[in-house]
């Protein structure tokens, strides 16, 4: 039995107040939780995803919680929708043109839309497929960032995993699989293990065009469909300069906002001499990047994590390089103090 403590959780507040804090007690693990109106009086309500890892077979379910007027939750759950033990991951998605969104249910032969109204779940379509999503999963998590409009229809597609790259789909068919840097390994030992690693996706826009493409970013390319069923495809090297690299991160975000993803790269090598490097490339043109980057942080002896939040209000991104030094002196104020020296330092665009 685990307590989940929720402090400030609600999204739509009219002053700002003293935190509400209520404390849940719940039956099972909570693997995973969830906040979106379901409904539809503007406040956050949450979806804590249970499961009996020891259950045979298993026993999954998802809490509701809704939000109250004057602030706050009930500790017991105000409805209870029990899963199939096969279900591996759920996730949020508008699938018929009507708030509130739904919660679709998934593993990897299918998926089930349930539908919130009068308290509590109503199961709808289950649409049959084949994807890599997992089956039977004992720790079951929600997905975040997989349902999305892409055509203007008010209706999200879902992006699905599989073998070749995503399918995109909804609720009543498949529309395109389309094609990204997947890497897929199998090692044999006593059992099989197979592993797939697919590269996050980013959806943009393009004039003259009324479906938004979409982008892939892996450790080695930038993947770019777009058009009729997204059959257009771009691709965008990416520069890895270091020999001897042993760590290389890629994220896509749009800096400059004109509507197409940037690109930044940290590249790490070395051992005790650790040298970060990270590279940002602004596209000039959709699909197009310069062949040099218009910035490059560095550090030595560190270990970098640029993040790129606005924090001077331009609606352009800033870089926010957090460095953690790996010398002598900080690994004796970890051993004796328990605390590490962190650096951050905030470039403007």
């Amino acid at each position: 039995m685990i307590r989940v403590f929720l402090a400030g959780f609600l999204i739509a507040t009219a002053a700002a107040a003293d935190p509400v804090t209520t404390v849940l007690t719940l039956p099972d693990n909570a693997w995973d939780v969830a906040s979106t109106d379901l409904n539809g009086d503007g406040l956050g309500d949450i979806l804590l995803l249970c499961c009996d890892e020891k259950s045979v077979p298993l026993n999954k379910y998802v809490l509701v919680f809704l939000s109250r007027a004057g602030g706050g939750f009930f500790e017991q759950a105000d409805s209870k929708l029990v899963l199939p033990p096969d279900t591996g991951v759920l996730f949020l998605a508008e699938t018929d043109g009507a708030m509130p969104v739904e919660l679709v249910a998934a593993d990897a032969l299918g998926a089930t839309v349930y539908r919130y109204a009068q308290g509590s779940f109503q199961s709808g379509e289950s649409p049959r497929f084949h994807s890599l999503l997992p089956t039977g999963s004992k720790e079951p998590l929600f997905l975040t960032n997989v349902a999305e409009d892409l055509n203007g229809d008010g209706i999200d597609e879902w992006m699905i995993p599989v073998s070749a790259g995503y399918a995109v789909r909804n609720a009543d068919r498949e529309l395109a699989t389309v094609r990204c840097d997947v890497v897929s390994e199998m090692r044999r030992a006593e059992s099989i293990s197979v592993s797939h690693r697919l590269p996050p996706f980013r959806a943009f826009t393009l004039e003259g065009e009324t479906t938004k493409g979409l982008a892939f970013l892996s450790d080695a390319y930038a993947d770019f469909s777009h058009g009729p069923g997204w059959s257009i495809h771009e691709r965008f090297k990416i520069p890895m300069e270091l020999k001897d690299k042993w760590e290389s991160v890629a994220k896509m975000n749009d800096i400059n906002n004109d509507g197409f993803p940037d690109l930044t790269v940290t590249q790490t090598q070395g051992t005790v001499n650790l040298e970060s490097f990270t590279q940002v490339y602004l596209a000039s043109a959709p699909f197009t990047y310069p062949d040099q980057p218009n910035a490059t942080f560095s550090s030595k002896g560190a270990v970098s994590s640029p993040t790129m939040k606005d924090v001077n209000g331009d609606d352009q991104l800033d870089a926010i390089v957090i460095t953690i030094p790996l010398g002598v002196k900080n690994l004796i104020s970890y051993f004796v103090r328990g605390k590490i020296t962190v650096d951050a330092a905030t470039y403007l665009f």
